[in-house]
């Protein structure tokens, strides 16, 4: 924790970050691009609580589990990362190989 504050920047990036997460959830806007965005900061909170600090590790479980249900309701909204053909539209807008 201490590498993280001494940086000066982290903190800071990772509190604005859970704010504009909070504030499109709560406001439901852009909920997939919101969810893309927290999902880095639990993956390392679990870890962190896995790994070092196992007491807190609930908080961190219950969150993600929220995030898995709330990224299931948006399933539409992620279907195109998952498919393996590119659709037409898609193709369009590939640049041109030189």
């Amino acid at each position: 924790m201490g590498a993280l504050g001494a940086t000066s920047y982290m903190f800071p990036l990772i509190k604005s970050t859970e704010l504009a997460v909070g504030l499109l959830l709560l406001s439901n806007r852009l909920v997939p691009f919101a969810l893309t965005l927290i999902a880095p900061v639990l993956v390392n909170i679990v870890a962190f609580h896995l790994v070092l600090s196992p007491t807190g590790a609930g908080a961190g479980i219950m969150l993600t589990v929220l995030t898995i249900g709330l990224a299931y309701t948006y399933r539409q909204a992620y279907a195109p990362l998952f498919t393996s053909q590119v659709s037409e539209e898609a193709a369009e807008l590939r640049p041109a190989h030189a």
